[in-house]
């Protein structure tokens, strides 16, 4: 008996706990992991590693709690399978790493887990509203116009201005009406964030007609920048065509001038096969700067594929950007 004792008592803990735990925790974990052999070069210096592209794991779900309304989460963090931190610099997750050391003059990155989507809200029928860190309503507008998105030299937010995740985030996305949806923010800087202003973004998207997608979208005083954005894209059985127009200039700065840049991309399936390119040019981050981009996927299964992709990045500017890369990669989503 006194051999069982421990187990007993240890049960006896155990099952009101697990009782207590029983409810409305309809939660689920997902995420992605995507890594590549890349060979890049960068003003003739050539290198080859392995890459991890935004590979992420999250938790999200939606608790109904009365009068029809629900209670919507998500915490996701990005992580880096080829590497012992989530990634080389802090600028693609939006966050700040408190735990950056700086050693031989460079900002060392230890951090395993960082920050992308986590937010809180209210669903109801007038609408979704949340509070936390998140894509922007302009980011979010650019729906699957970006054929290469998180992938090095391919992703537009190496062209266009509006790529951007805030944190102090308040958003409201209202129901779909004809087709119409708005989707508007706030941020809300504090007050020891010097030198930063608080912003808005503001998104209409109209999907009223079939495989048809138009969206409009401006900021202002978001990361320093005001905005305007116009996105298209449709699909045509297998082909699926997009443009992105956008426009920016510094925010508060007298004398700012308003640069231009233009995304035009395409895909084609062929059975497991996908063909696509993507081509970006304009003055908002590098004067002249052009990208072009053109891959190929193939599809294992309905979460995995296997992709080859070039992506290549060239200015105008003596002594300028003038990169390149070549990734053959693996993704999978779970």
């Amino acid at each position: 008996m006194k051999k069982h004792l421990p187990l007993l008592i240890s049960s006896a803990l155990i099952l009101p706990m697990t009782a207590q735990a029983e409810g409305p925790i309809d939660g689920k974990v997902y995420g992605k992991i995507n890594a590549a052999v890349l060979s890049t070069d960068d003003k003739g210096t050539s290198d080859t590693y392995l890459e991890s592209h935004a590979s992420r794991i999250g938790f999200k779900g939606k608790s109904e709690v009365e009068h029809g309304i629900s209670v919507i989460y998500k915490l996701e963090y990005e992580v880096n399978p080829t590497e012992k931190n989530a990634s080389s610099s802090t600028k693609s997750t939006g966050g700040v790493t408190d735990t950056a050391a700086l050693t031989g003059g460079e900002y060392k990155d230890t951090a395993i887990f960082k920050q992308r989507n986590a937010m809180i809200g209210l669903e109801t029928v007038a609408g979704t509203v949340m509070m936390g860190m998140h894509d922007t309503p302009m980011k979010l507008a650019q729906g699957k116009v970006d054929q290469f998105n998180d992938l090095t030299y391919g992703d537009i937010k190496n062209v266009v201005n509006g790529e951007e995740r805030v944190p102090d985030l308040f958003a409201y996305v209202s129901p779909e009406l004809y087709g119409f949806s708005l989707n508007a923010a706030v941020t809300q800087f504090e007050d020891d964030e010097e030198g930063k202003d608080d912003g808005s973004s503001v998104a209409i998207t109209y999907k009223g007609v079939k495989n048809l997608y138009l969206a409009a979208a401006v900021d202002s005083e978001v990361d320093g920048y005001d905005v305007q954005r116009l996105v298209a894209h449709y699909k045509f059985k297998d082909l699926t065509v997009g443009a992105l127009l956008n426009s920016s200039e510094k925010a508060n700065t007298p004398g700012s001038k308003d640069e231009d840049s233009t995304i035009v991309s395409a895909s084609y399936k062929v059975n497991n096969w996908k063909v696509k390119a993507q081509f970006g040019s304009g003055d908002e981050k590098s004067k002249g700067l052009e990208q072009v981009a053109f891959g190929v996927d193939y599809k294992l299964g309905n979460n995995s594929k296997v992709y080859f992709y070039s992506a290549s990045l060239k200015d105008d500017v003596v002594g300028g950007t003038d990169k390149k890369a070549n990734g053959l990669g693996i993704e999978h989503k779970f």
